[in-house]
């Protein structure tokens, strides 16, 4: 093999993994775009669930109460859609309960979550 051809087959090799590597890292931004992010949350705290937030980590405050005006009884629970819109799966969980105390979660992954329970 010459030279010349080492090095089109080469440049060829190259060319064909920079292809796959864009297909895949495509694929997987159409693949985040598309997963469910339906997280059934479950209060298995003796306490009443007053607010819940849910907030994707690229942003640096916490969105509007999920809950709104509803509360989450203990042994109740409530079926959430974290899709915001913006493709990612990673959010932050803020809950506080009637008494004042709260549970903060970093970084769940509502794309494999699908349930998610509060002790």
């Amino acid at each position: 093999m010459s030279f010349q051809t080492r090095t089109i087959a080469a440049a060829l090799a190259v060319a064909t993994g920079l292809s796959a590597c864009n297909t895949t890292d495509g694929q997987a931004a159409y693949g985040a775009a598309n997963l469910n992010r339906n997280v059934l949350v479950t209060n298995s705290s003796n306490k009443t669930l007053y607010s819940f937030y849910g907030s994707n980590v690229t942003r640096t405050t916490w969105e509007e109460d999920i809950l709104g005006k509803t509360v989450l009884a203990a042994g109740d629970s409530v079926m959430i859609d974290f899709d915001d819109g913006s493709s990612e799966c990673r959010f932050d969980f803020r809950a506080i309960f009637t008494d004042g105390s709260e549970v903060i979660e970093n970084n769940v992954d509502t794309c494999t979550t699908v349930q998610y329970t509060l002790q």
